[in-house]
């Protein structure tokens, strides 16, 4: 319990005095000292890189508890193209598990058709399902979601401007 204690050389003293001479703050405010931060460049397939170690490490300390269907992936994953091996880290990354492909923009994919297709192909992606529909649904924002509607919402004599 010492380190909670103050020492002797503290005593009378108040917490302010001993917060300003024993201790350099940094007053400056945060978007001030942002700024001045110098921002480190990632590598342009920084989280590949990190997705492909994590499995490295997954086969080396854990193959002998994997199943047959986690070494499939293993294998599978391997044989991807690298743009389909990006997009798949890319959209695992992501929230939720239902994306569309409009809003999937990575330049260092750059066809992204063809990664989809070779995702397909390898079963590591899928066609959106009806069971799939509400979580496809959440994912669209408002203005989506009405211009999705509006055929139904004339029809039901609902206005635009509905919250």
């Amino acid at each position: 319990m010492d380190a909670l204690r103050g020492s002797r050389s503290d005593a009378g003293r108040s917490l302010e005095d001993t917060a300003q001479s024993d201790f350099a703050l940094d007053q400056t405010p945060y978007e001030e000292r942002k700024s001045v931060r110098p921002q480190r460049e990632l590598p342009q397939l920084y989280y590949l890189t990190h997705f492909q170690e994590m499995l490295d490490f997954v086969r080396e300390k854990y193959a002998h508890v994997l199943d047959r269907d986690h070494h499939d992936f293993l294998t599978d994953f391997d044989a991807l193209e690298l743009k389909a091996k990006c997009l798949f880290v890319r959209m695992v990354n992501r929230k939720g598990r239902v994306f569309e492909t409009a809003k999937l923009r990575y330049a260092e994919i750059g066809d992204l058709p063809d990664a989809v297709s070779k995702l397909h192909t390898a079963g590591f992606a899928n066609a959106v399902k009806p069971q799939d529909f509400e979580e496809l649904l959440q994912g669209l924002s408002k203005d989506a979601l009405l211009q999705l509607m509006a055929p139904h919402l004339e029809t039901a004599g609902a206005k635009r401007s509905w919250p």
